[in-house]
């Protein structure tokens, strides 16, 4: 469990938003969840595990979801002061 656990997290630290100009010295030490899910059994992963994989990934994308509703949002007064053409 740990193994898988551990996976998860690196992988979601990958989700992380960081400067376009940056490397994540990170990145190619970690998994994308949808691949780990892929191999879920190879992995032996437990059912808790597949479950909390899912829900963070879910989690995530509801995050992610909000995060551009905001910016959206808040577009049109960086547009009103000339900030973005």
């Amino acid at each position: 469990m740990k193994k898988a656990t551990t996976i998860l997290i690196f992988s979601l630290v990958a989700l992380a938003p960081l400067p376009a100009q940056e490397v994540d010295p990170l990145e190619r030490h970690l998994f994308p969840p949808e691949l780990v899910m892929q191999h879920q059994g190879t992995l032996r992963l437990s059912t808790e595990q597949q479950e909390f994989i899912i829900a963070q990934v879910q989690q995530g994308r509801r995050h992610l979801v909000l995060q551009v509703a905001h910016l959206q949002q808040i577009l049109p007064a960086f547009h009103a002061v000339g900030l973005l053409r």
